[in-house]
């Protein structure tokens, strides 16, 4: 009796075998969400910037890939996803993957995308149709710089020279710390002129041999640096005071390292480095 009840019993467990692997071939919970197309998948978005500031020239990053780019003069990006021979030997990656958008002086915004061997599933990436993010991407400012030619403290002092300052304020009331570079004995030690007209590569540093050092900034501060007549020669035209300094804070790991550690150097690439800038010019006759 025992044999024949395992024998009436197995084709019925390979008829439901059969519908089960019917069904699970013909219902992919994937294939409405996923784009077509293969490999090499496109998707883009529109970054905006509190208080509609300049777009261009957000840095923006997918980890994981390792893919970088910048915003353009309206804010829009795009990315074009490697095949996934090359994203993961054997096949495509599977999981959400997250894409920060940077700005030294603003929030570091994230989104995730997820992908399902190396595709990407749209509706869970909050994409549309076309590859477009839904949502507003937009980054809150959080410092606010203005440097300038201090006209009131030159006058005060009387000394024989230029004095550029920088003014510092926290713009939702946080605590913020900087990294810029001070002098042993208190005060700014750099700042970069750039001439109106001149390629970038021509800038002027003034470095008086300070050391990096950090400024909290919990009410508005102020940082000056004076310039004896005589030690940098200026010659006229329209000079752009440029203050060297980053924010203080935990970033995702990688994401400087895909930046560029030199950008936020005392050099001419800080030029490269996205900070939202007041600066108010000044002439030399």
């Amino acid at each position: 009796m025992k044999i024949l009840k395992q024998k009436s019993v197995l084709p019925l467990m390979w008829v439901l075998t059969s519908v089960a692997l019917i069904w699970s071939c013909t219902e992919n919970p994937f294939s409405d969400n996923i784009f077509s197309g293969g490999d090499g998948q496109n998707f883009s978005g529109t970054v905006q910037l509190e208080n509609s500031a300049d777009p261009s020239g957000v840095f923006v990053w997918l980890e994981a890939f390792n893919l970088k780019t910048t915003t353009d003069k309206d804010g829009k990006f795009s990315f074009k996803l490697p095949p996934r021979q090359q994203s993961h030997p054997g096949g495509g990656l599977t999981g959400y993957y997250t894409i920060y958008f940077y700005v030294e002086n603003y929030d570091v915004l994230s989104v995730r995308i997820f992908l399902f061997d190396g595709a990407i599933d749209y509706a869970k990436s909050g994409l549309d149709s076309d590859g477009r993010f839904k949502a507003k991407i937009g980054l809150r400012k959080l410092l606010n710089i203005h440097s300038y030619l201090d006209t009131l403290q030159m006058r005060n002092i009387n000394y024989p020279g230029l004095i550029i300052s920088t003014d510092l304020s926290s713009v939702h009331s946080d605590a913020l710390t900087i990294t810029t570079t001070l002098l042993r004995g208190g005060g700014w030690a750099s700042i970069l002129l750039h001439k109106q007209g001149t390629p970038k590569d021509s800038l002027i540093i003034i470095d008086q041999g300070g050391f990096l050092g950090a400024v909290h900034v919990f009410d508005p501060q102020k940082l000056s640096l004076y310039i004896p007549t005589g030690s940098v020669v200026l010659n006229p035209g329209v000079y752009f005071p440029i203050p060297f300094l980053y924010l203080e804070r935990d970033l995702p790991t990688g994401l400087i390292d895909a930046l560029g550690h030199e950008k936020r150097t005392l050099s001419t690439a800080f030029l490269q480095l996205p900070i939202r800038l007041n600066i108010s010019p000044f002439i030399i006759k």
